[in-house]
């Protein structure tokens, strides 16, 4: 700022300042003046006294003493300038320092928020891979738990076979019977034991199989067949040659047994029993003898299945 600058600022002060006192103090005063023969009292008080407006008159003072000292008072500006630049400047460095700090500020509370962000994004990973882990344990626990259980059925249950019997003659009439052995060779008792003999069928050779089970379902006798334990069962009687076709060769005896396996119901064990005619003993001593010897039957190699 010029000195003329400076000046002028100084002088709207002081005219303010001014101002402020007029406004303060009494609108009007008075000078008088006191002559020589003021103590002899013959003078009057109207004739030497003035009274004249403060505020014109402050006024009229003050600029007085502005132009005959305006050396002093372009300094006080200049002091009070100068300090108002100071305290102008200290505020703006510590203006400028605040506004740093909020950035800074700003800044780390960003990064923060950004690695908050990002952590919660790993958490999420975290917890979705651990949700997947562990769905894949229970998975696995419950596929082994599955396996188990069906080792255990495997293990554990009853097995029911068919084995070979043989055609005996009836003691009461003429006739044979064929005969089955039934055995559980299972860990657990075969319950609700029942079978069913298909119609017997002769062939002239050794190749025919049965196309399906017969259509008679089986009778409900409930019979339980413990662990390695066998029974033997008669089928329908049948009378040899009579009922055979004079050409046959073979005779074959078939059907399935249905049984409960300590698991599951439902089980069923095909058979099918090929007996050779050509070596067929007859009995006419109703004693209840075997019909064929032991080399001239056998368990066909078809329709022996198992579930």
């Amino acid at each position: 700022m010029t000195r003329k600058g400076r000046v002028a600022v100084a002088v709207v002060a002081i005219l303010l300042t001014v101002l402020a006192a007029s406004l303060t103090f009494p609108e009007y005063g008075e000078i008088c003046e006191q002559p020589q023969d003021a103590q002899q009292g013959n003078y009057s008080r109207q004739d030497k006294c003035a009274t004249y407006d403060v505020t014109r008159y402050a006024l009229f003072k003050t600029l007085s003493w502005l132009q005959a000292n305006d050396s002093a008072v372009a300094a006080f500006a200049t002091v009070w300038i100068a300090v108002f630049t100071i305290v102008l400047a200290v505020a703006t460095i510590r203006l400028w320092n605040s506004t740093a700090d909020l950035a800074r500020f700003s800044e780390e509370q960003s990064m923060l928020t950004r690695e908050t962000m990002i952590a919660t994004t790993k958490m999420a990973h975290a917890t979705e891979w651990a949700a997947k882990i562990a769905g894949g344990a229970n998975k696995l626990a419950v596929e082994n738990a599955e396996r188990r259980e069906q080792e255990l059925k495997i293990l554990q249950r009853a097995y029911v076979w068919v084995d070979l019997g043989n055609i005996r003659s009836l003691t009461d009439e003429d006739g044979f019977v064929p005969r089955i052995i039934i055995r559980n060779a299972g860990n657990l008792p075969a319950r609700n034991v029942s079978w069913v003999f298909g119609e017997p069928y002769t062939a002239p050779d050794g190749r025919w199989k049965p196309s399906k089970r017969p259509s008679t379902p089986p009778e409900d006798v409930g019979i339980t067949l413990a662990p390695g334990a066998e029974m033997t069962h008669g089928g329908p009687p049948l009378s040899i040659p009579g009922d055979l076709s004079p050409v046959a060769n073979y005779l074959y005896i078939w059907g399935y047994v249905k049984y409960h396996d300590g698991f599951d119901d439902g089980r069923i064990t095909e058979f099918c029993h090929r007996y050779n005619l050509n070596m067929f003993m007859p009995d006419t001593t109703r004693m209840g003898r075997n019909a064929f010897p032991k080399k001239a039957r056998r368990v066909h190699r078809h329709y022996n299945n198992a579930t």
